[in-house]
C-alpha cells in the first residue's frame, strides 16, 4: 500500500500542489496567466510509463490499481477534492490555487484513511 501511495504522491499530487505554490509564493495577485499555468498542468501530468496524461486520467489509472484496503469511501472522498480542482480551474486564479493547495490535506486524509487511523 505504502507504493501507492508513494506513487500517488510523486505523480498527482505533487505536480499540482507545486504548481499552486510555486505561483502563491510570488507574492503577487494572481493573474489571468497564472490560471492557465494551473490549467496547464492538469493536463500535462506524467503516468507510471512516462506518458502525458490529464489529471482524471492519472486518478482512473491509480483508482483502477489502489490497494483494496483502502477504503472506497476515502478514495471517494479524495475524487472529490480532485473534482473540485477541476472546476475551480475554470473559476479564477485564486480560486483554482486555493482548489490545488487543498489537495495535500486532501491527501492526507486519504493516507490515514488507508493507515485505518480515520474513519
Amino acid at each position: 500500500m505504502q507504493d501507492w501511495l508513494r506513487r500517488a504522491r510523486h505523480d498527482l499530487v505533487k505536480p499540482l500542489v507545486w504548481t499552486a505554490r510555486d505561483l502563491v509564493d510570488l507574492g503577487r495577485p494572481l493573474l489571468a496567466t497564472d490560471l492557465a499555468e494551473m490549467r496547464r498542468a492538469l493536463g500535462q501530468l506524467i503516468d507510471q510509463a512516462g506518458t502525458s496524461v490529464t489529471m482524471d486520467e492519472l486518478w482512473r489509472q491509480l483508482r483502477t490499481v489502489a490497494p483494496v484496503a483502502i477504503p472506497a469511501g476515502a478514495l471517494d472522498r479524495f475524487e472529490q477534492a480532485l473534482q473540485q480542482v477541476a472546476l475551480a480551474c475554470h473559476a479564477d486564479a485564486q480560486t483554482a490555487a486555493d482548489a490545488l493547495l487543498a489537495l495535500e490535506p486532501a491527501f492526507e486524509q486519504l493516507a490515514q484513511s488507508a493507515a485505518g487511523t480515520t474513519a
